[in-house]
């Protein structure tokens, strides 16, 4: 087993774990200028959710805390509307859901509901990935009531199968837990004495 070989499995092993570290679709939130952006991608397994509900005309607000549960609707074409287990997690400050704010919107769309339910774009086909973003012009995270320095993890299943959707505040890249980077270093770890076994036996057998 050559070097580069190893460097391979490495890398392949770190990223897989990475992969399943990380929620299969990030939400993120900047703010720059008074402006904030939101943008989205990812994939979602369907068969998480609860079934599919209905086709719903495009809605356009955010409600990082609303009744307890956190909310936002990127506007567009009809969206499929598919039922959850468990409300998403707050975001932010209490309030009544701010509408109409999104603008400058690219890419699909995508919401996280009242019912609870997730939108996605209509048709959309399970685990494809998807992606956009909006902004909204002229409000800061202050007056979207948007809490800096949040990360939430929201967990949505159906018996066994379960996917997650990340909502990140920060404006930076989610950074993960001290335990990911000790996972990561142990399958390094693993990698390297597979490595070294195998470069072991390939010297004795030519003596």
């Amino acid at each position: 087993m050559k070097l580069q070989t190893f460097l391979t499995t490495a890398a392949l092993l770190t990223g897989l774990y990475a992969s399943s570290a990380q929620g299969a679709l990030l939400i993120n939130f900047t703010e720059s200028g008074g402006d904030t952006t939101v943008t989205f991608s990812g994939s979602f397994n369907l068969n998480a959710t609860l079934g599919f509900d209905r086709s719903l005309p495009s809605g356009n607000y955010l409600a990082p805390n609303f009744t307890a549960a956190g909310y936002i609707s990127i506007p567009g074409a009809n969206k499929d509307n598919y039922l959850l287990n468990t409300q998403p997690l707050t975001f932010g400050g209490s309030g009544s859901p701010i509408v109409g704010i999104w603008s400058s919107v690219t890419g699909n769309n995508f919401g996280l509901q009242y019912v609870p339910s997730i939108a996605v774009p209509a048709g959309y086909i399970s685990g494809d990935p998807f992606n956009g973003s909006a902004v909204a012009v002229g409000r800061d995270f202050a007056s979207l009531r948007l809490t800096p320095g949040t990360t939430v993890v929201n967990t949505f299943s159906n018996g066994p199968i379960s996917d997650t959707v990340t909502i990140n505040v920060t404006g930076a890249a989610v950074i993960p837990e001290p335990s990911t980077y000790i996972a990561g270093a142990g399958l390094i770890g693993l990698a390297a004495f597979v490595f070294v076994r195998a470069r072991r036996k390939k010297v004795a057998a030519t003596k």
